[in-house]
């Protein structure tokens, strides 16, 4: 329940995001997916070529709109992590756990999260 959540507000945040970045620059899609393979293939730094391929909101005929979508893509990630809270904490209520028993299990859930981008890394 509460990860579902999680991830429809991540990836409805995302979606304005990129429908922001689009309006800007409508092949901005294309070129990360291709820079992003690269920086994979070549090990190379995938910030760096991010911020390479980051268009300039300004100049453009749609750079208000743009830049009202990104702030709303922020505002509907921050109502999603404020909803997370909010649900964890009646989810933890409902079961009738305490917060220490709680923080310990989110904790455990964390460093299980953690261990497998590890072992991904390893094993890539």
């Amino acid at each position: 329940y509460i990860y579902s959540g999680a991830w429809l507000g991540f990836c409805i945040g995302l979606l304005v995001i990129g429908s922001a970045l689009q309006l800007v620059d409508p092949d901005v899609m294309r070129r990360l997916v291709v820079s992003t393979r690269e920086a994979m293939a070549t090990g190379a730094d995938f910030a760096a070529t991010i911020e390479a391929l980051a268009p300039s909101l300004s100049g453009t005929p749609l750079a208000g709109v743009a830049k009202t979508l990104m702030l709303l893509g922020l505002a509907l990630w921050l109502a999603t992590l404020a909803w997370c809270v909010r649900a964890w904490r009646a989810f933890r209520q409902t079961v009738g756990v305490g917060r220490a028993r709680a923080v310990a299990a989110t904790t455990l859930w964390l460093a299980l999260l953690g261990g497998l981008f590890w072992a991904s890394r390893l094993l890539g």
